[in-house]
């Protein structure tokens, strides 16, 4: 569908599109234009996009999930105030003017949401993942996100605040960890780790804008990159306790990066299993499709980096 028509009047942008779909049938997207972030969605099934808003407000990476009726939430980063959570209850005709933050210190390190929200319907709670970068603006943790009574948080006064809880020191390699919640209320996170040899440097050099060492004096490769790993952890009570991390990818030589978001069937119980020859039993929970993997021989070149150096 093109943006700006007479069919999509409220799309805008070039990037970061976002579906998501409430239980009374609507379908929501996003995008951004930089100085943009668009709300707009669709009642007759993706043909013609005629509710929505814009905000004024300069983005990146809209992300969105829905609760109820005509219920959805937004997730961006804003100049004024980094990254925040907005709501609306009207298919995105309107939106909420204040958004919740889900940023902060939390000791030495920096904590921001990142990547695709959820609603859990079972508990009414707002989850995201999250990620703690050191000064140096390298992820050095994982988190989640927690936004209790998501549907009337933004009404309450004073609005509440997302409880964030860590789960693990790790470093990570691409853009963000991937959420699932599967029919029983378990959350999933799977995310790829950034391993490196720190004596030597064959890895980008400093002029590229995604290397670890942009911009270095004196200029210097990034440090060599080694064959990483994609980890899982799971929760079963909400996000409020995790299993310690697991490997579920590996090819020594190689990196491994996610491509697209982890998947969960919801129709099975008490099967996880992972794309890697051969497969072992995981927590009981729900079935899990993780996400597939691109390989790529060492040296290999970092993605642009998502956190500033």
């Amino acid at each position: 569908m093109p943006f700006g028509t007479a069919t999509d009047p409220f799309a805008t942008g070039f990037s970061d599109p976002d579906l998501t779909q409430d239980t009374n049938g609507n379908i929501s997207n996003t995008g951004i234009d930089l100085a943009n972030d668009a709300l707009f969605s669709s009642q007759d099934g993706g043909r013609h996009w005629l509710t929505g808003t814009l905000s004024a407000t300069r983005v990146t990476a809209p992300g969105w999930r829905v609760a109820g009726r005509n219920e959805v939430f937004l997730s961006t980063d804003t100049e004024e105030s980094g990254h925040e959570v907005f709501h609306s209850t009207d298919a995105g005709a309107s939106c909420s003017a204040n958004g919740i933050q889900d940023n902060g210190r939390a000791g030495n390190d920096i904590y921001t949401g990142t990547g695709k929200l959820f609603y859990d319907h079972k508990r009414g709670q707002l989850v995201e993942p999250v990620y703690y970068v050191n000064s140096a603006g390298f992820p050095v943790g994982l988190g989640v996100g927690i936004l209790r009574k998501a549907s009337t948080a933004f009404t309450t006064s004073p609005a509440p605040a997302f409880a964030d809880v860590r789960i693990a020191n790790t470093s990570a390699f691409s853009h963000w960890p991937s959420l699932a919640i599967d029919s029983a209320g378990n959350y999933y996170i799977v995310w790829d780790t950034d391993a490196r040899d720190p004596l030597t440097h064959n890895g980008c050099p400093p002029t590229d804008s995604g290397s670890e060492s942009f911009g270095s004096l004196p200029p210097t490769n990034a440090t060599t990159p080694l064959a990483n790993r994609v980890m899982m952890v799971y929760a079963t009570d909400g996000g409020q306790h995790w299993s310690a991390p697991r490997a579920v990818a590996y090819s020594a030589g190689h990196r491994r990066r996610p491509l697209d978001p982890l998947r969960v069937d919801l129709r099975r119980r008490n099967d996880v299993r992972r794309r890697q020859p051969g497969h072992r039993r995981g927590p009981p929970v729900g079935r899990l499709l993780h996400r597939r993997h691109r390989q790529s021989r060492l040296p290999d070149n970092r993605h642009r980096r998502h956190h500033p150096p």
